[in-house]
């Protein structure tokens, strides 16, 4: 049996939504890997996380509110 293995970005949706798809096929193994072992990973500022949920609901809804 070949194996290939796969880094999948679980920050974004689409990487959530396809780990707990694989999760559930008894072909596939799914490891999780230490956050110490992560590399390149940045903290973000609650400010940066803010921001980013501002522009978003903004461009989804075509408003420009400000969050607080």
């Amino acid at each position: 049996m070949d194996t290939v293995t796969v880094t999948i970005d679980v920050t974004r949706p689409a990487g959530i939504n396809l780990v707990r798809e694989l999760q559930n096929k008894k072909v596939a193994k799914v490891e999780s890997i230490p956050i110490s072992q992560l590399s390149g990973v940045s903290s973000v500022t609650t400010e940066e996380l803010m921001k980013e949920a501002e522009d978003y609901l903004n461009n989804y809804y075509g408003t420009n509110y400000k969050l607080v």
